[in-house]
């Protein structure tokens, strides 16, 4: 029984390898610029990162952690971010 589903998976794992395919593209996202993109737009409209923390539903921590980039938002989260901030989603992600 093993030894059938085990040879399935090498025959498996054979075809992949032997497959052409288009390399992948690999895209690299960081909530740095997205962070950053918050805080400076907060900031012009004077709204604390609490007021924008309560506002969204999260702790003030985490907006913290997300304007350092530690953290990356959802996209639900950053939509509500961008609605409180009244401003385009893009504003966050363009770059």
């Amino acid at each position: 029984m093993f030894k059938g589903r085990v040879r399935k998976l090498e025959e498996r794992i054979d075809a992949l390898e032997r497959a052409s395919f288009h390399p992948m593209i690999q895209i690299e996202c960081t909530g740095t610029g997205v962070g950053e993109k918050i805080r400076i737009i907060r900031t012009e409209k004077g709204i604390s990162q609490k007021t924008l923390a309560e506002a969204v539903g999260i702790s003030p921590p985490m907006m913290n952690q997300i304007e350092r980039g530690s953290k990356i938002p959802n996209v639900i989260l950053a939509r509500d971010i961008s609605r409180v901030l009244q401003c385009a989603l893009n504003d966050l992600v363009d770059g």
